[in-house]
Parts: structure tokens; C-alpha cells; sequence
């Protein structure tokens, strides 16, 4: 994941680390997707990351100390965890209806366009190409 062709080498899996911005509500404000590399994209998401200075007042000071809400040694942690421990082989319905929907023809609707979806898959899963297990697809084991 060190390289711009490395999601080729992926694929169908889609290679990227998707940003979202919630509103209080958990509606959708903003959104950034981010390509590999990845170890240079974690430096992106990071700087997407909302992490609030709080200033409190120690005990014997006279000048409030600032901190931040999260240590940056841990988001940058957990992001690195997140991209290192990915199964790049697995697959939601979600995920290859998104990757596949504008690639069938525009006269069909979007339900004629899932159910193109769902039998391609079910062609891969009786050609042996891949698996299903709890509504999650996986690449099979070569």
C-alpha cells in the first residue's frame, strides 16, 4: 500500500480511506476520499480529524495549560491499525453496488441495476471466484 498502482493490484477491493464529516444529527456535511499511498495519506485524514484544545486551570498556576481532546500519538495509531489489519478481500452488497452502478447502462433503474449486481455475484460464488458469509463477500483463496 506504499505505491499509486497498488490499487490495481487490489482490486475489485475498492483501496481507499474514506473521511465523513456528521452532523450532530449523524447526517452527512462533508467527505473526502483518500487513495494510497496510504502511509502518506495518513497525514491527510489526521489533519481532517477535528481535535478540539482544551485549556484547564492546574492547581497552583496561574496560566491555563492547554491539551488536546485526543493524543495525537493515538488517532495516528489507530489510523495506521485501521489501514495495516484491513482485509482488503472482503466485500459488502453496499460496496459492489456502489463500484458497479454507473459502469451498467442508464436505462436501467436502480433496482434492474442491483439485481444485475446480485447475479454477478452469484455467478462468481458458483464459478468458485468468491464466497459469502453474514452478508459479507469474500475474494476466494487462490
Amino acid at each position: 500500500m506504499r505505491r499509486y498502482e497498488s490499487p490495481y493490484f487490489l482490486s475489485p477491493a475498492q483501496a481507499h480511506i474514506t473521511w465523513i464529516l456528521k452532523g450532530v444529527d449523524g447526517i452527512e456535511k462533508d467527505y473526502e476520499h483518500f487513495s494510497p499511498p496510504f502511509l502518506l495519506a495518513l497525514d491527510e485524514v489526521y489533519n481532517k480529524i477535528r481535535n478540539i484544545n482544551y485549556r484547564y486551570m492546574a492547581s497552583g498556576s496561574l496560566f491555563p495549560e492547554e491539551v488536546q481532546q485526543y493524543d495525537p500519538y493515538s488517532i495516528r495509531e489507530a489510523l495506521s491499525n485501521a489501514m495495516g489489519h484491513q482485509d482488503y478481500r472482503l466485500g459488502r452488497l453496499a460496496d459492489f453496488d456502489k463500484m458497479l452502478a454507473n459502469k451498467l447502462p442508464q436505462v436501467l433503474n436502480d433496482k434492474q441495476r442491483k439485481n444485475k449486481v446480485r447475479n454477478l455475484l452469484q455467478k462468481m460464488r458458483r464459478d468458485g471466484l468468491v464466497t459469502s458469509k453474514d452478508q459479507t463477500w469474500y475474494l476466494a483463496d487462490s
